[in-house]
């Protein structure tokens, strides 16, 4: 079972609950992907999945939900809204929350698993899309998979503290015509203490479909040869939707030599169109022994 990069949710809640005398604290700290160190190991896959659709169909899918830590895993299951922020970052929603939410076209089952060590089991999804619904559009829903950690198995240094971590499978249900429009609206080139020098790209999203960017981000010397060149994957962005990301250029430039360079972006989106806007005038200099940024 593949094991995606570890994120975490924006935000943490503490819950009390008191039984006669007793008081139990639960810390709930949404995890989206676990994080092997720990001995715990939830994994889900696919990831995304993809449906072109059309209205009054029926669509089965399947999720594959693993055990990759050294204890049995109890494992509920849902369904929620998503969308992403400015940044990329997952945002999580009750199911209906969003204006094209398809989170009520999902039937799960089972709806809970039990996971032994190295186990994985399967979760049928049934989507059966209304006859009547919002009309073409990129609808969007999550299958999420929960399970509750015991304090030995937390991140938290904390007597008493149980943890409940979750990942989504992540679900496009597109009803046509729709289509993105996906433009570069700003770049510069920063610098990051944490980070180090790197490409901020603001891209927009103006379409009814959401988009898919690849491409190449190419460190042109003054000869026009290209020296260096940043591979871009996968870089998605929502319809409607606005979407900051930060491309690290630190090995690029530790992998030229001294000079000026010119930085081009040649990207192409989901239906292989060439995304415009990126400036042509984004430079940098780096001197002996010594990198120097300049727009």
């Amino acid at each position: 079972m593949t094991q995606p990069a570890h994120r975490q949710n924006k935000y943490a809640a503490l819950k009390k609950q008191t039984a006669g005398k007793t008081a139990v604290f639960l810390a709930v700290l949404i995890l989206f992907i676990p994080c092997a160190a720990s001995g715990f190991g939830l994994g889900v896959a696919p990831m995304t999945t993809e449906i072109e659709a059309k209205a009054g169909s029926f669509y089965r899918r399947t999720v594959k939900v693993g055990n990759g830590g050294r204890k049995n895993l109890q494992v509920s299951i849902g369904t929620a809204d998503w969308k992403m922020d400015k940044n990329g970052e997952l945002v999580l929603m009750e199911p209906g929350a969003m204006p094209y939410s398809g989170a009520s076209w999902l039937n799960f089952s089972p709806a809970n698993l039990m996971l032994k060590p190295g186990e994985t089991k399967q979760v049928i999804i049934d989507i059966q899309v209304p006859r009547k619904n919002e009309g073409p559009g990129d609808y969007r829903a999550a299958l999420l998979i929960k399970t509750l950690l015991p304090p030995d198995l937390s991140q938290f240094n904390v007597k008493g503290v149980w943890n409940l971590y979750e990942i989504a499978s992540l679900f496009y249900i597109i009803i046509n015509p729709v289509k993105p429009d996906t433009r570069i609206i700003s770049a510069s080139v920063q610098e990051s203490d944490q980070e180090g020098p790197n490409i901020l790209m603001e891209f927009e999203n103006k379409g009814s479909r959401h988009d898919r960017l690849r491409g190449e981000i190419r460190f042109m010397g003054s000869d026009r040869e290209t020296k260096e060149v940043l591979t871009v994957t996968d870089v998605v962005v929502l319809d409607n939707h606005n979407l900051h990301r930060r491309f690290s250029i630190k090995k690029q430039l530790e992998a030229l030599p001294p000079g000026t360079f010119s930085i081009k972006a040649d990207l192409v989106n989901s239906r292989g169109s060439r995304i415009t806007g990126f400036p042509d005038t984004i430079t940098i200099k780096k001197e002996t022994g010594n990198t120097n940024l300049k727009p």
